[in-house]
């Protein structure tokens, strides 16, 4: 039996999409073929998910190292985050690396994942490799030097040599589109050691899920978002559309619920048709928030400021789950772009051109009105990305590393 251990500062019950993609990864290794170890932090967290934590109690063995930079407050952290890089977790990792040392003398460790965001984790998980010759894979879930946002990071051109160096001296990359893929492979990274792993849905999320049928009852069109904005994930466009919509005729009805952190709400401020029109909602347990947003006419999709790379979410592949319509607000035609195009159900829009937000809210809206806004979604294009299958993928990459 294969002993694996997964280096991950986030971890339920900690919840949040960052945490769901390696907790569902858990889930679907078997059991009879490896033995899991997670390396992760002890910490003071805002958003707790003990359903995440359930799920996979039984399938691994949980050591959590404490990170006491989550303790510092005021003055003393902001100093400390000044000094770290590539980020705060940095002395969390270096004594995460102490404990896995130890780990390994006992258990004797066939492969390491470690997973990113934040970087730091990367760094020692590849140090321990390479001092005992263990086997390793970093997945990035978002990029490190190549991310739309680096250009605001300190000390960029260390952070740049130290990312070389744990690229080079890996074993497999895996990353979370083509895009990224690609981004790379230009780093003079061989195109063999890196693949694309999908973030995706679990099925069981969905079980005993009633999803809402898009009928016209009321004339008021719904839409559902789930999780955190940000720039990279900024409503201000569509706000801005859909507010001069509202201003240029009261023919079209609309409201929506946001879903994730109760702080999203300041992104509407500067729009007043829209103030009494979107209720916002805290962090709701995952398979409750999937409920609440299965009743929505429409779901919100917002992918913004993707200048260098492209995060494609699992919220994409959840939505993709309900078979319900889209509306996507894109910065580029993308990756993201042609899934939504062969998703087949998608209204796209994009974030430089107002006249496309509110010509495609228009195009819903009338379609809804006729009840004519679904269009057909393949199943054998959902099923592609079941996190059972992408479980299998990862699998194929670990049995290849013999």
């Amino acid at each position: 039996m294969k002993k694996i251990l997964i280096w991950s500062y986030h971890f339920p019950p900690e919840g949040g999409p960052g945490v769901q993609r390696i907790s569902k990864l858990i889930k679907n290794f078997p059991q009879d073929k490896y033995q899991i170890f997670v390396l992760t932090a002890k910490r003071r967290i805002k958003v707790f998910d003990q359903s995440l934590l359930d799920e996979i109690s039984c399938k691994c063995q949980i050591i959590r190292v404490l990170d006491y930079y989550s303790y510092f407050l005021g003055d003393i952290k902001k100093w400390l985050s000044s000094l770290l890089i590539p980020d705060k977790s940095f002395l969390w990792a270096f004594s995460a690396y102490y404990k896995a040392k130890t780990l390994h003398k006992k258990h004797d460790f066939d492969l390491i994942i470690s997973t990113s965001p934040p970087h730091s984790s990367h760094i020692f998980a590849i140090k321990l490799a390479m001092k005992y010759k263990i086997r390793s894979i970093i997945e990035f879930r978002d990029e490190w030097t190549s991310n739309s946002l680096f250009h605001k990071a300190k000390k960029q051109k260390k952070q740049i040599e130290i990312e070389r160096n744990v690229l080079k001296n890996c074993d497999n990359i895996v990353t979370i589109s083509e895009t990224a893929k690609s981004n790379f492979i230009d780093k003079n990274i061989p195109a063999e050691k890196v693949h694309v792993i999908y973030n995706g849905y679990d099925e069981d999320d969905f079980t005993n899920l009633e999803i809402s049928s898009n009928t016209n009852n009321d004339n008021i069109l719904s839409f559902g978002y789930m999780g955190r904005l940000n720039t990279l994930h900024s409503p201000s466009s569509f706000f801005k559309g859909l507010n001069q919509l509202l201003d240029e005729t009261d023919e079209i009805k609309i409201n929506g619920k946001i879903i994730g952190d109760i702080e999203n709400s300041k992104w509407v401020k500067n729009y007043p048709n829209l103030q009494d029109k979107i209720d916002f909602v805290g962090y709701m347990e995952h398979h409750s928030c999937l409920a609440e947003i299965s009743q929505s006419d429409v779901l919100l999709l917002l992918s913004t400021n993707s200048n260098k790379t492209e995060v494609v979410t699992g919220k994409v592949f959840e939505y993709f789950r309900l078979k319900k319509p889209i509306f996507a607000v894109l910065s580029t035609k993308k990756e993201l772009y042609n899934l939504l195009i062969n998703y087949n159900n998608a209204y796209i829009a994009f974030d430089d051109d107002l006249d496309s937000i509110k010509n495609q809210l228009k195009l819903l809206y009338t379609n809804y009105r006729s009840n004519n806004l679904n269009r057909t979604v393949a199943d054998d294009f959902v099923k592609t990305f079941d996190r059972k299958t992408l479980a299998n993928s990862y699998l194929k990459i670990i049995e290849r590393m013999r």
